[in-house]
């Protein structure tokens, strides 16, 4: 244990300045195990991007409203995404 006594000639490898390094896998997983930490990964990724946009939008949540409406009833007529329709409840009364 500790360190290598000094030697009378010290071998190296010159690296090239800017040269790429060897290419070598990141994770030594089997593709399994490595198909299930992207996984994991992505999802946490997703989570912590929510966190993240409810942190910096909460200061804002008190001061706007956003209604989502899928249909809308105005004098017997239903308006919703399709254009505008009579009430079918009032149809099948006549």
């Amino acid at each position: 244990p500790g360190l290598p006594p000094p030697r009378q000639v010290e071998f190296r490898i010159d690296l090239i300045p800017g040269a790429a390094r060897v290419a070598c896998a990141p994770y030594r997983l089997a593709p399994s195990e490595m198909k299930e930490l992207s996984e994991q990964l992505q999802e946490l990724s997703e989570k912590v991007f929510m966190e993240l946009i409810n942190h910096v939008c909460k200061p804002y949540l008190d001061k706007f409203v956003i209604v989502f409406i899928d249909s809308m009833q105005f004098f017997g007529h239903v308006i919703d995404n399709n254009g505008v329709h009579v009430d079918p409840a009032k149809i099948e009364a006549i």
